[in-house]
């Protein structure tokens, strides 16, 4: 939900938001299909990727020269810290570690298809801001969130929908505000805490 479209090119923005919305949507919906410790593996594996990438080329110059080369996607802020990839996958990590599935899942789902659509509508129809955040952003967040959500509750009855809800309502809200960790980290580990939170409560 930036006022404008990050410090890249058009297209390799629209790439960046494409790998983003497909990406983070592997596990939380691979979690549909497969055991709880299958998808664990796989968040271990791109963790200890990525976080690999991040250590490499932040630690070397010439390492560092060929990723911004040959990786467009990276926003001009990454390439003196960890990138988004990272943190989504460290965030989804923590989810599916501590809480059940059916919270964790919607968790992760949730960033990951609606902060693509809040990008998307923020650059291009939004108009009023605060900071680098937009209204128009924060509500194609909230339906997205929304959307996502849905497409759990088949599965994840014991969520139901008012929990999904008090999710989408809770991730937008985290999304918006301008906290020091990156969205991709604190949305999924908030909502997760809110709607275990909740949970336990009703």
């Amino acid at each position: 939900m930036r006022p404008g479209r990050p410090r890249s090119s058009p297209d390799t923005w629209g790439l960046r938001q494409a790998w983003h919305l497909v990406g983070g949507s592997v596990f939380p919906l691979l979690a549909l299909v497969a055991s709880r410790q299958t998808v664990l593996l796989g968040l271990a594996l791109a963790g200890a990727v990525f976080g690999a990438v991040d250590v490499l080329r932040l630690g070397s110059a010439s390492v560092s020269a060929w990723t911004s080369q040959h990786i467009p996607m990276l926003r001009e802020e990454e390439r003196h810290r960890p990138t988004g990839s990272t943190y989504f996958v460290a965030g989804a990590l923590v989810v599916f570690l501590v809480f059940d599935t059916s919270i964790a899942a919607n968790a992760v789902l949730i960033q990951a298809v609606a902060d693509p659509a809040a990008a998307v509508v923020g650059s291009r129809w939004g108009r009023h801001r605060w900071k680098r955040k937009s209204l128009e952003g924060s509500l194609a967040y909230l339906v997205a969130a929304i959307a996502a959500g849905s497409v759990l509750l088949p599965t994840y009855l014991g969520l139901g929908l008012p929990l999904l809800a008090l999710a989408a309502l809770v991730a937008a809200a985290f999304e918006f505000l301008p906290l020091p960790v990156d969205d991709n980290l604190r949305v999924p580990v908030l909502t997760a805490v809110v709607l275990a939170t909740a949970q336990a409560i009703f």
